[in-house]
Protein backbone atom coordinates (compact mmCIF):
# COMPACT_ATOMS: atom_id res chain seq x y z
CA UNK A 1 0.00 0.00 0.00
CA UNK A 2 2.68 2.49 0.71
CA UNK A 3 4.34 1.99 -2.84
CA UNK A 4 1.36 2.88 -4.21
CA UNK A 5 1.03 6.01 -1.97
CA UNK A 6 4.55 7.12 -3.58
CA UNK A 7 3.81 6.84 -7.47
CA UNK A 8 0.11 8.52 -6.92
CA UNK A 9 0.59 12.36 -5.44
CA UNK A 10 -2.08 15.07 -6.12
CA UNK A 11 -0.80 17.32 -8.62
CA UNK A 12 2.22 15.65 -9.68
CA UNK A 13 3.24 14.22 -13.01
CA UNK A 14 4.10 10.48 -13.05
CA UNK A 15 5.06 8.32 -16.17
CA UNK A 16 3.22 10.75 -17.93
CA UNK A 17 0.05 10.60 -16.55
CA UNK A 18 -1.40 13.87 -14.60
CA UNK A 19 -4.64 13.70 -12.13
CA UNK A 20 -7.01 16.22 -13.30
CA UNK A 21 -8.36 17.88 -10.48
CA UNK A 22 -11.63 18.67 -12.03
CA UNK A 23 -11.92 14.78 -12.25
CA UNK A 24 -11.60 14.65 -8.30
CA UNK A 25 -15.33 14.35 -7.35
CA UNK A 26 -16.16 12.25 -10.22
CA UNK A 27 -13.73 9.66 -9.00
CA UNK A 28 -14.51 9.68 -4.86
CA UNK A 29 -18.09 9.15 -6.11
CA UNK A 30 -17.02 5.81 -8.41
CA UNK A 31 -15.41 4.97 -5.24
CA UNK A 32 -18.16 5.30 -2.83
CA UNK A 33 -20.55 3.93 -5.45
CA UNK A 34 -18.24 0.77 -5.86
CA UNK A 35 -18.20 0.67 -1.87
CA UNK A 36 -22.29 0.68 -1.87
CA UNK A 37 -22.44 -2.13 -4.21
CA UNK A 38 -20.21 -4.27 -2.38
CA UNK A 39 -22.03 -3.32 0.85
CA UNK A 40 -25.85 -4.26 -1.17
CA UNK A 41 -24.71 -7.26 -3.38
CA UNK A 42 -21.21 -8.87 -2.16
CA UNK A 43 -17.80 -8.74 -3.20
CA UNK A 44 -18.25 -11.57 -5.42
CA UNK A 45 -21.36 -10.16 -7.13
CA UNK A 46 -18.22 -6.99 -8.72
CA UNK A 47 -16.86 -7.77 -12.01
CA UNK A 48 -15.46 -5.57 -14.30
CA UNK A 49 -18.76 -5.30 -16.26
CA UNK A 50 -20.55 -3.87 -13.03
CA UNK A 51 -17.55 -0.98 -12.41
CA UNK A 52 -17.72 -0.06 -15.80
CA UNK A 53 -21.47 0.57 -15.49
CA UNK A 54 -20.94 2.65 -12.10
CA UNK A 55 -18.50 4.59 -13.77
CA UNK A 56 -19.99 5.34 -16.96
CA UNK A 57 -23.34 6.09 -15.05
CA UNK A 58 -21.38 8.67 -13.20
CA UNK A 59 -19.68 10.08 -15.94
CA UNK A 60 -22.94 10.70 -17.41
CA UNK A 61 -24.32 12.52 -14.56
CA UNK A 62 -21.23 14.66 -14.71
CA UNK A 63 -20.84 15.37 -18.30
CA UNK A 64 -17.11 14.43 -18.32
CA UNK A 65 -15.07 11.27 -19.99
CA UNK A 66 -14.33 8.80 -17.66
CA UNK A 67 -11.69 9.06 -15.53
CA UNK A 68 -8.75 7.29 -15.75
CA UNK A 69 -7.48 4.08 -13.27
CA UNK A 70 -4.42 6.71 -11.85
CA UNK A 71 -6.74 9.16 -10.62
CA UNK A 72 -9.71 6.38 -9.49
CA UNK A 73 -6.61 5.03 -7.55
CA UNK A 74 -5.79 8.41 -6.01
CA UNK A 75 -9.32 9.10 -5.24
CA UNK A 76 -9.52 5.84 -3.52
CA UNK A 77 -6.42 6.95 -1.19
CA UNK A 78 -8.18 10.34 -0.82
CA UNK A 79 -10.90 8.86 0.71
CA UNK A 80 -8.73 6.64 3.19
CA UNK A 81 -6.92 9.27 3.97
CA UNK A 82 -10.09 11.28 4.65
CA UNK A 83 -11.24 8.03 6.76
CA UNK A 84 -14.02 7.92 4.60
CA UNK A 85 -13.53 4.64 3.78
CA UNK A 86 -11.84 1.44 4.77
CA UNK A 87 -9.10 -0.48 2.89
CA UNK A 88 -10.05 -3.13 0.66
CA UNK A 89 -7.60 -5.08 -1.24
CA UNK A 90 -10.65 -6.30 -3.39
CA UNK A 91 -11.71 -2.99 -4.56
CA UNK A 92 -8.01 -1.68 -5.60
CA UNK A 93 -7.51 -4.98 -7.35
CA UNK A 94 -10.96 -3.82 -9.86
CA UNK A 95 -9.56 0.05 -9.90
CA UNK A 96 -6.19 -0.83 -10.61
CA UNK A 97 -5.11 -1.56 -14.58
CA UNK A 98 -2.47 -3.85 -13.85
CA UNK A 99 -0.08 -4.53 -11.25
CA UNK A 100 3.43 -3.67 -11.51
CA UNK A 101 4.53 -6.39 -13.75
CA UNK A 102 8.75 -6.43 -12.62
CA UNK A 103 7.60 -8.28 -9.51
CA UNK A 104 6.83 -11.29 -11.72
CA UNK A 105 10.03 -11.23 -13.85
CA UNK A 106 8.25 -9.29 -16.57
CA UNK A 107 10.14 -6.25 -17.57
CA UNK A 108 9.16 -4.62 -20.64
CA UNK A 109 11.99 -2.85 -22.26
CA UNK A 110 11.69 -1.06 -26.16
CA UNK A 111 15.10 -0.23 -27.92
CA UNK A 112 14.76 2.16 -30.50
CA UNK A 113 17.02 2.13 -33.35
CA UNK A 114 18.46 4.32 -35.84
CA UNK A 115 16.34 3.82 -39.14
CA UNK A 116 18.50 2.21 -41.80
CA UNK A 117 17.24 1.35 -45.56
CA UNK A 118 16.65 -2.34 -46.66
CA UNK A 119 19.74 -2.85 -48.53
CA UNK A 120 17.82 -5.28 -50.92
CA UNK A 121 20.62 -8.50 -50.14
CA UNK A 122 18.82 -10.64 -48.22
CA UNK A 123 18.15 -14.27 -49.43
CA UNK A 124 14.77 -14.54 -49.05
CA UNK A 125 13.99 -10.89 -50.43
CA UNK A 126 11.77 -10.79 -53.90
CA UNK A 127 14.22 -10.10 -56.89
CA UNK A 128 11.32 -9.73 -59.45
CA UNK A 129 11.95 -6.64 -62.13
CA UNK A 130 9.29 -4.13 -61.86
CA UNK A 131 7.97 -5.40 -58.48
CA UNK A 132 8.00 -3.68 -55.19
CA UNK A 133 10.08 -5.79 -52.40
CA UNK A 134 6.99 -7.16 -50.55
CA UNK A 135 4.99 -8.34 -53.77
CA UNK A 136 5.40 -11.73 -56.16
CA UNK A 137 3.76 -11.12 -59.55
CA UNK A 138 2.10 -14.82 -59.27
Amino acid sequence: MTILRKHFRIGQKNMNYEVRKEYSLLCKEVILAIYEFIEMAGAEMLDKRTLEKLRNKLTKKHKLTPPRNIELVRAYHDLIEMEAIEPSETVLNFIMKRRVRTLSGIANITVMLKAFGCPGQCIFCPTQPGMPKSYFSN
